[in-house]
């Protein structure tokens, strides 16, 4: 016998061994389980009795509220918080919801920033207005003893209109000045009318000044309420510009620095005081135009766009 056949031989024999070691281990454990006697269970009695028993059940099913209303927020954003809990009243009135108010904040602060600068805007579109219907009123005795052409009247004219426009968009007035300060305003057809008839008679030598100081004193506010009434606008109101509102608007519409700074002295000198009347009023200094007059004859039409001779 080879050396391989008795390798296989011993292989065979070693596979041999292994399988009848499978099978007894498997046959063994089973036997053992058989033989043992099974066990008695245990067994609970009681009395029976009669009673009544609850009966359960479930189903599923949707509530509905007696009154349903739909919460939709006016504005839209980050929700921080709810106020209230699921099935509780609720109030009129309750917060319900917190909505994150910063964005608002922002744009709130946005707004504001252009109200500031829309209320500078009106005080530098007031004192265009102002200086175009001095220019008016001067160029208006002038172009009719043709000390002045027409052109320069009709140029005072239209710049007025304009700067009565952006009055109208603005919807209130607006200057720095204190809103009870009474001062003199004069029509400007007035100052024209003198200065002519003292061109005309050339009643003075040199240089001389003479002090006018209109029909009477008035408040910016007063003067305000007057504009109102003419207009058909009780609800246009003064509104006091700070200097620096007013430096701003100045300077946005042009001004140099310089001259921003000499409106703010002008507007400060006569809130406190230095700006003033020198001269106590009189018959030679008071003049005849009223205030009212004024609006009547010339701010009115100016403000419904219709260009007056007055």
């Amino acid at each position: 016998m080879s050396n391989v056949q008795k390798r296989y031989l011993w292989i065979g024999g070693v596979l041999g061994l292994i399988v009848l070691a499978l099978i007894f281990g498997a046959v063994r454990p089973y036997k053992h389980a058989m033989g043992a006697p099974p066990s008695t269970p245990d067994v609970e009695v009681t009395q029976v009795q009669m009673e009544d028993v609850p009966i359960y059940g479930d189903w599923i099913g949707t509530l509905d509220g007696l009154v349903n209303a739909d919460v939709r927020a006016q504005v839209t954003g980050y929700l921080l918080k709810q106020g209230y809990q699921e099935g509780a009243f609720v109030k009129q009135g309750q917060l319900l919801f917190q909505i994150d108010p910063r964005p608002f904040e922002a744009a709130l602060d946005q707004a504001q920033g252009q109200l500031a600068q829309a209320k500078a805007s009106l005080a530098n579109a007031e004192a265009v207005q102002h200086r175009t219907e001095l220019d008016v009123q001067r160029y208006k005795p002038l172009a009719e003893q043709q000390a002045a052409s027409q052109q320069d009247l009709d140029n005072a004219v239209q710049n007025n209109l304009a700067a009565i426009g952006m009055i109208q968009g603005m919807g209130l007035v607006g200057t720095a000045l204190l809103p009870d300060l009474k001062v003199p305003m004069i029509a400007t057809r007035d100052v024209g009318d003198y200065a002519a008839q003292r061109l005309l008679h050339l009643d003075f030598s040199g240089k001389q000044t003479r002090e006018l100081l209109g029909e009477r004193d008035l408040s910016i506010t007063e003067a305000t309420a007057v504009i109102a009434r003419g207009i058909g606008k009780p609800e246009l109101r003064y509104e006091q510009l700070t200097y620096d509102q007013l430096r701003q608007a100045l300077t946005q519409m042009g001004f140099s620095p310089k001259k921003a700074a000499v409106y703010i002295e002008m507007f400060t000198s006569v809130n406190t005081g230095v700006l003033a009347a020198q001269e106590p009023r009189s018959r030679e200094n008071t003049t005849p135009t009223s205030f009212e007059q004024f609006v009547q004859d010339v701010f009115v039409p100016a403000y419904h766009g219709k260009a007056s001779a007055a």
